[in-house]
């Protein structure tokens, strides 16, 4: 059985991991558009400009990707290198698919609410039973 804070842990790389690569999965399509825009433009210096700039935008996002992965596979007691089929874009899409879809159902056993993006901290909270701490003027007020 998990405990609360490998559940946390879970659930904030899965939706650490899905925001990183649906990033990703913009800027690549931006940066095809932009790329196609520029090779037809008569300035052969743009398409310099925009290849560079893609991929100071893309590497970090793809470096992220992978270490969000390792990280959700080792929270999840799997092997962290299988993160590395990232690299490999229709592998890396199966991949996460997959992944997400096991983190998800790790937490939904745990009875988390899993959204689009993953779970949030409130809702593994409020699975394992967590109450919102309050602060003590709060409390002071009750008495009243």
């Amino acid at each position: 059985m998990a405990n609360a804070s490998s559940l946390r842990r879970v659930a904030a790389r899965q939706r650490y991991l899905v925001i990183t690569y649906g990033v990703y999965t913009l800027a690549l399509a931006m940066f095809n558009a932009f790329s196609r825009i520029a090779a037809a433009s008569a300035l052969p210096e743009l398409s310099v400009i925009v290849f560079m700039t893609g991929m100071a935008i893309l590497l970090p996002l793809v470096i992220l990707s992978i270490i969000f992965s390792w990280q959700l596979s080792e929270a999840m007691n799997k092997p962290g290198f299988w993160a590395l089929l990232l690299l490999i874009p229709c592998f890396g899409l199966l991949y996460l698919g997959v992944q997400s879809s096991r983190a998800s159902k790790l937490l939904q056993d745990h009875g988390v609410r899993v959204g689009f993006f993953g779970a949030s901290d409130l809702a593994v909270r409020r699975a394992l039973g967590g109450k919102k701490k309050r602060s003590p003027a709060y409390d002071e007020d009750d008495e009243a």
